[in-house]
């Protein structure tokens, strides 16, 4: 008898009717919020970024170079402080700004300076714009799984003198 009722069930057609997604499923639980005076819960969802905010701005010339930056650090609607540097000077003629998340933009600014103290030893003179330039990009290619969250401007005076 067992084994007749096993096969019957194996050979029963599946029901009929629409398929419900696992989303009308959700909205379903969810139900008994809509018409109380309970608020459904939030989802916080947890992000390794933290945009710090900023302004930078380069402007480049025949023979100059110029690269501004706001100083202030603020998460949110809080303003943490208003005397925060965006700005490093990595050679005697190029200068990087860096808004977004401020501990990413101090880990970048701090690798590029011993990649170009490194460049320095190893060709016994200062890189290029170009090279540090390129150099940017080399870098923040190799993070892009997990990037910098940080809006870089790279400015400098080249070895003719053009911004």
């Amino acid at each position: 008898l067992a084994q007749a009722i096993l096969a019957q069930a194996t050979l029963a057609p599946a029901p009929e009717g629409p398929r419900r997604s696992p989303r009308t499923r959700s909205a379903r639980a969810r139900a008994p919020y809509r018409n109380s005076k309970m608020q459904a819960p939030m989802e916080h969802r947890w992000s390794p970024y933290a945009d710090n905010g900023g302004t930078c701005l380069g402007v480049a010339g025949n023979d100059f170079c110029v690269l501004a930056a706001d100083t202030r650090l603020s998460t949110g609607y809080s303003i943490l402080t208003r005397d925060c540097s965006k700005v490093t000077q990595l050679t005697d003629k190029c200068v990087i700004a860096s808004c977004g998340m401020k501990s990413d933009a101090i880990t970048l600014h701090k690798h590029m300076k011993a990649r170009i103290v490194m460049y320095g030893h190893k060709h016994r003179r200062q890189p290029s714009v170009c090279a540090i330039a390129q150099m940017l990009s080399t870098m923040l290619y190799g993070k892009r799984f997990f990037p910098y969250y940080t809006f870089n401007v790279l400015c400098g005076v080249d070895d003719e003198g053009v911004g």
